[in-house]
C-alpha cells in the first residue's frame, strides 16, 4: 500500500500511432499506447498503462486496464488491493463486445497475444497471460494468474481457476470448468473438467496406434509419455 500511495511503480506515456479509429464515445485516459491502424468502438473504456500494438480492434463497451478483485483483510476492514500494473494487448488480437481485461496486481502486465481473438461477454482477470494464435469463446472467465499457452481454444463459457497453466494447443470444451493444469495438445471437457483425447497442431484429435499418436488429418505423429505429447519430426 506504502509504495502505492507513493507511484513507484511504472508508468506508460500517453502516445498515438496513425490511420486509427477511435470512437467519438470512447474514453482513452493518459498513459495509454495505441499502435497504428487499431479500431476502437463505442463505449470503450481504456485505463492507464494499457499498450496497445498495431491492427488491434476493440468492440464495443469493453473495458481494458481496470482494478480486478483481490480482496484482503486490511486494519480490520475487508478490501480490494489496489492494482498497480498494466495491461499489453499485441499486434492483430481481436477483442470481442463488453469484454472486461483487468490489469497486473503488482506491477505485471496482464497479457494477450499476437493475433489472439476474444469473443463477447469474456473475463480475463489480472496478470494473466494469453499466449498467440489463441480463441477465447463467449462467455469464458479466466481467473487471475494463470497462463495460457499458444494456440490453444477456450470453448463457450468455460471457467479457469486461478494460478494454472493451459499448455499450448489445447481444447477446453464449453462450459467445462478447470481445476486442475491442462497439458499441451490435450483436449479437456466437463465440470470438473477431465481428458478425453490429444489434440493435433491442425485441430483435428489425434488417436494412439500403439504408444504413437496419429493425426489421420494431416499425418503429424506424436509420442505420449507419462501424459506429455511430443511431435516426432
Amino acid at each position: 500500500m506504502n509504495f502505492y500511495s507513493l507511484n513507484k511503480f511504472y508508468n506508460l506515456q500517453t502516445k498515438r500511432g496513425f490511420n486509427n479509429y477511435i470512437s467519438s464515445t470512447a474514453v482513452i485516459h493518459e498513459g495509454v499506447i495505441i499502435g497504428s491502424d487499431c479500431t476502437i468502438m463505442d463505449n470503450v473504456v481504456i485505463f492507464p498503462n494499457t499498450f496497445i500494438g498495431d491492427r488491434v480492434t476493440i468492440k464495443p463497451n469493453s473495458v481494458i486496464g481496470g482494478n480486478g478483485m483481490q480482496v484482503k483483510q486490511i486494519n480490520g476492514k475487508r478490501k480490494n488491493i489496489p492494482h498497480v500494473g498494466g495491461v499489453e494487448i499485441q499486434d492483430d488480437v481481436e477483442i470481442g463486445s463488453s469484454v472486461c481485461i483487468d490489469k497486473g496486481l503488482f506491477g505485471e502486465f496482464t497479457v494477450i497475444g499476437k493475433e489472439t481473438k476474444i469473443d463477447n461477454l469474456v473475463h480475463i482477470a489480472h496478470s494473466v497471460v494469453v499466449g498467440e494464435n489463441c480463441t477465447i469463446a463467449a462467455g469464458t472467465a479466466i481467473a487471475g494468474v494463470v497462463t495460457v499457452g499458444n494456440n490453444t481454444w477456450l470453448g463457450i463459457n468455460c471457467s479457469i481457476n486461478q494460478l494454472l497453466n493451459i499448455g499450448e494447443y489445447s481444447l477446453v470444451g464449453t462450459g467445462s470448468v478447470i481445476i486442475k493444469s491442462v497439458s499441451p495438445h490435450e483436449k479437456v471437457f466437463g465440470s470438473p473438467a477431465r481428458s478425453i483425447g490429444w489434440v493435433c497442431k491442425c485441430r483435428s484429435e489425434i488417436h494412439s496406434i500403439d504408444t504413437i499418436l496419429l493425426c489421420h488429418k494431416c499425418r503429424r505423429k506424436y509420442f505420449l509419455d507419462e501424459n506429455k505429447v511430443t511431435e516426432i519430426k
